[in-house]
């Protein structure tokens, strides 16, 4: 998941030294189409920044620890916010306490937590906004959370892909024979760790790779579709049964089984779009879709038409379910 406006973030990765789990069960049902939605009115630059273990905004109801909820963020450069939605109703339901900048990106932590990438480092937020933890690193592109062990890991470019055991303490850095710049990441439901990079010299310059779960070596893959070229905006999901990757320059997002070293096509999700998608994010049945300053949702895997849209110049998104 990438901030600061859709910054170059390919080039970015490469001069640095995103969903994961689709697991829930929200639909669309009953929800009205086509419905636009602008950025909350609140003023977040009326409060000061929360230390970790602050309470929420005012801004923020009682009962958004209750509901799921649709992180947005929003803003340049400068001057960034976090937006909280009611999910996936979106209605606005609060937001982060103060200024984030400047703000990366965000992905889905345990327990509806959310990690929010920025200078100096990573903040975990509760599903209610309360800052509770912090990793000392941060990737430009995106990041991702092993939500059984609370393992979060960071693309790091050139430097393979940093790991916080738990998500805390010091990483520990892995490398792909198979890739020399590491760019986009996601977990699996059993705790796997699915890669995408750059490799100098191969066809299109896209590289794929697979850290099994408690393993420390990665596997090299081959997936049975040629991406078209290396490009700056390609997320990395596990649906809930496959692992969907967006094609950069396009609004298809193919899913694919590991099957050993090979990642077999199962199926292109096509989105009827005005606009090249340059973020996802999978829940259950529903995809949120960045696409230029809006975001579109859609039925997944069925794409097709947007459903309903929300906009007004978002950045980033994750949704946070509801703690049991």
């Amino acid at each position: 998941m990438l901030g600061l406006r859709r910054i170059d973030c390919w080039a970015a990765a490469l001069g640095l030294a995103v969903f994961l789990e689709g697991c829930g069960g929200t639909s669309l049902q009953g929800v009205p189409p086509s419905t636009l939605l602008q950025p909350p009115a609140w003023q977040h630059n009326r409060f000061a920044e929360a230390p970790i273990g602050g309470v929420p905004s005012r801004e923020t109801p009682d009962s958004v620890k209750s509901e799921n909820l649709l992180y947005v963020l929003y803003g340049t450069y400068a001057d960034q916010w976090v937006a909280f939605y009611s999910w996936p109703a979106g209605k606005p339901a609060g937001g982060l306490h103060g200024n984030v900048w400047p703000a990366f990106g965000m992905c889905g932590g345990q327990a509806g937590d959310v990690w929010v990438m920025r200078e100096p480092g990573s903040y975990e937020y509760s599903h209610d906004g309360r800052k509770i933890g912090f990793a000392a690193y941060q990737s430009l592109t995106s990041c991702a959370v092993d939500r059984a062990s609370g393992d979060i890991a960071f693309p790091a470019g050139l430097e393979g892909i940093a790991i916080f055991s738990h998500g805390r303490g010091r990483p520990k850095h892995f490398y792909a024979a198979n890739m020399d710049v590491y760019s986009y990441c996601g977990y699996d439901n059993k705790g796997n760790l699915f890669v995408m990079g750059f490799k100098y010299g191969s066809p299109g310059g896209v590289a794929f790779a697979l850290l099994h779960s408690g393993h420390h070596a990665f596997t090299a893959l081959t997936l049975n579709h040629r991406f078209r070229t290396y490009g700056g905006e390609r997320e990395v999901q596990w649906d809930g049964r496959y692992w969907a990757v967006l094609e950069y320059g396009t609004s298809s997002i193919y899913r694919f089984a590991i099957s050993g070293s090979r990642g077999i096509a199962k199926g292109r999700v096509k989105l009827v779009e005005h606009a090249t998608a340059s973020d996802y994010w999978i829940q259950g049945s529903i995809i949120s879709v960045l696409s230029g300053d809006w975001i579109k949702l859609f039925k997944y895997p069925a794409g097709g038409r947007p459903v309903r849209s929300i906009g007004g110049g978002a950045d980033d998104l994750v949704v946070s379910l509801a703690p049991n």
